[in-house]
């Protein structure tokens, strides 16, 4: 793991923790047969939304999120290579 994916990854989830609600998630995701879908896109942009947020924060983080996602895309690290990005499903064109 690179000092750039680290520094990403730490920040990332150190966002979670400042920013990230503990409470509402359920009730926004429910429980009925929707609620792995709605679960999964809350997640993305969320992800997103916390990101930004961390980035505001500590605008030095800036070129390690942008190398880090170099990175995952130079290692094929989603396995996209191969794929058009748009045959992929909604979500995963978010993502």
């Amino acid at each position: 793991m690179t000092n750039d994916i680290y520094d990403m990854l730490v920040g990332h989830e150190v966002s979670h923790a400042l920013h990230t609600p503990a409470d509402g998630w359920s009730d926004f995701v429910g429980k009925d047969k929707f609620s792995g879908m709605r679960h999964q896109f809350l997640n993305v942009v969320e992800d997103a939304r916390i990101e930004r947020m961390i980035k505001d924060k500590f605008p030095g983080l800036r070129r390690n999120f942008a190398k880090a996602y170099k990175q995952f895309a130079d290692r094929d690290m989603f396995e996209l290579a191969d794929k058009n990005i748009a045959d992929l499903p909604l979500l995963d064109r978010l993502n």
